[in-house]
């Protein structure tokens, strides 16, 4: 007969169906715990321990800044402004909320609660319903929805709590790059909003007349360190709102790569609220020989200019943009006599002149609620006691397995 008494000895070899449950109930933990540790050293997160001698320094040099009561906040800068930058995803999902003094005790696990109807929700459904395309690369139809419904999340979070601020164009472009960086609506709003409050606040005023003022400090600046670049453009009459994107953007809008946005994030979250205008004076140094062989006329330059080379060298560029600021600090900058006095005074009232060394000091003395950064040591420990745990539940069934052959 092929039915199966229900009296009677087993047959030899048959597992009793408590058996069965708890092999299932093993194997559903084994299967969490290799999740769990796919997601710790997955190489696609960069939370893997670098094989390179220049990441695993990198790595060990943030975690000591971290781990420092209160964190090394210089020590930290001075790692996202370095060539390579943080070079890893979980690096940056820890730095930059540190660097920013972010404090996670005030953000709610779930950010759409904070939604509330605001003026802007069309310019942002428009902006974000023609994102992520380029970055990151390879991004599924569906995973790219998923992505625009997070962003659109995160935007309208900070709006809502944040009446005083506008909405531009260009916005959703930095958002984006924070997003995919750290894979979590809830930091990048965190982020956005310490950057919303410091680096970005000029920005999202109701009219665009402090960041125009910024880039009229790029004439000034090329005045003085590259005259050359200087006389040729201003001679074909281009004015220096080419760079007003790259100002907003913080360049994301017109770069394709996540790596290169990312790595000019480090240095830009890390940097002074105007070290986006040293970098776009170090692209046009950089570019110097390129722009001076085009004629001296007003569509071949202009458009020379917009149109960004790929093979750019980001790290000698970020590095020279750090020498200018040096050089030419901001109030020094606007104090230049090339610059006019409308622009000067716009200048030294701005929130990146007035407020932002309110802000950096906060940050200095540590104002931030971050839970501790996991380490090597602890990803050790909880693997081990998972291992444990797994062992304990799989030995009943091992021996009933042994007694039954």
């Amino acid at each position: 007969s092929l039915s199966l008494s229900l009296s009677g000895p087993a047959p030899r070899g048959f597992v009793p169906v408590g058996c069965s449950c708890i092999y299932s109930v093993t194997f559903f933990f084994f299967f969490c715990f290799v999740c769990r540790l796919l997601t710790w050293f997955s190489i696609s997160d960069y939370s893997m321990p670098p094989r390179n001698a220049k990441g695993t320094d990198v790595m060990r040099q943030a975690l000591e800044c971290l781990a420092a009561d209160p964190p090394d906040i210089v020590g930290l800068r001075q790692l996202a402004c370095s060539r390579h930058g943080l070079m890893y995803r979980r690096l940056r999902a820890r730095v930059w909320p540190t660097l920013l003094g972010v404090d996670l005790l005030e953000v709610p696990e779930d950010i759409t609660t904070l939604i509330q109807p605001h003026k802007d929700e069309r310019q942002v459904d428009v902006d974000v319903a023609r994102s992520l395309w380029n970055m990151p690369r390879g991004l599924a139809a569906s995973d790219r929805e998923r992505m625009r419904r997070k962003l659109s999340n995160v935007i309208n979070a900070l709006l809502s709590t944040n009446p005083d601020l506008c909405y531009y164009q260009g916005l959703h472009d930095i958002v984006s790059v924070l997003l995919v960086s750290m894979h979590s609506e809830r930091l990048a709003y965190a982020c956005i909003a310490a950057l919303a409050r410091s680096h970005l606040r000029d920005f999202m005023m109701p009219n665009l007349r402090t960041p125009m003022a910024f880039a009229d400090l790029l004439y000034p600046l090329l005045a003085r360190t590259a005259p050359d670049v200087h006389d040729h453009i201003t001679r074909a009459d281009v004015q220096p709102y080419f760079m007003i994107a790259w100002l907003l953007t913080w360049m994301s809008h017109v770069l394709d790569d996540w790596d290169t946005a990312a790595l000019i994030f480090d240095h830009c979250i890390a940097s002074h609220p105007l070290f986006i205008l040293y970098l776009a004076a170090a692209i046009v140094i950089h570019r110097r020989h390129e722009l001076l062989s085009e004629d001296c006329e007003y569509g071949a330059l202009y458009k020379r200019l917009l149109a960004l080379p790929p093979d750019l060298r980001w790290p000698t560029i970020l590095a020279q943009a750090h020498d200018l600021l040096a050089q030419h600090p901001p109030a020094a900058l606007a104090a230049l006599p090339a610059v006019l006095p409308a622009t000067h005074d716009i200048v030294q009232h701005s929130t990146a002149l007035c407020y932002y060394p309110v802000f950096e000091a906060a940050v200095r003395r540590g104002e931030h609620g971050l839970p501790p950064m996991p380490t090597m040591r602890g990803v050790l420990l909880w693997s081990l006691s998972s291992a444990a745990a797994l062992a304990a539940i799989a030995l009943p069934y091992i021996l009933t397995v042994t007694r039954s052959a």
